[in-house]
């Protein structure tokens, strides 16, 4: 952690691991998950567990899914899901618009692929082949 800048010695562990203290800073979130080689969301929320075991974010907060938390920290899905279209909007309009198109793209891809009757010459591809776009938002 010091190769990183940041300050986590024996006495902080031992006071998170006993209680005393009870949270991380980001900065020593995101420094304790280069230290791990794993990415931050991994230390937020449980990475082996099923995507449909609920998770309460919050003490008084809502109760959702791992996998919905997942894509919420992401910045992929309001924590609530798409059920209310001007919460998805308010969501979208913060995300930087390169990262919104790509995400859009891509799923708006893999609903017609869905949708769209599948022909002789669609039947071996992937959902992207839809919209040219990759995971990357990438053509």
């Amino acid at each position: 952690m010091r190769e990183q800048g940041v300050p986590f010695d024996k006495t902080v562990v031992a006071n998170l691991e006993t209680g005393r203290r009870r949270f991380v800073t980001v900065q020593e979130l995101f420094a304790l998950a280069e230290v791990f080689d794993v990415f931050p969301v991994h230390l937020l929320v449980p990475p082996d567990s099923p995507d449909d075991d609920s998770y309460q974010v919050t003490p008084d907060g809502p109760v959702s899914t791992l996998h919905r938390v997942r894509q919420w920290i992401r910045g992929q899905s309001p924590l609530r899901g798409f059920d209310d279209a001007a919460r998805t909007i308010r969501h979208f309009s913060r995300v930087p618009r390169d990262e919104a198109e790509a995400f859009l793209l891509r799923d708006i891809g893999r609903g017609l692929s869905r949708v769209v009757p599948t022909g002789s010459d669609r039947d071996h591809r992937d959902d992207d082949d839809v919209t040219g776009v990759d995971d990357d938002g990438r053509r």
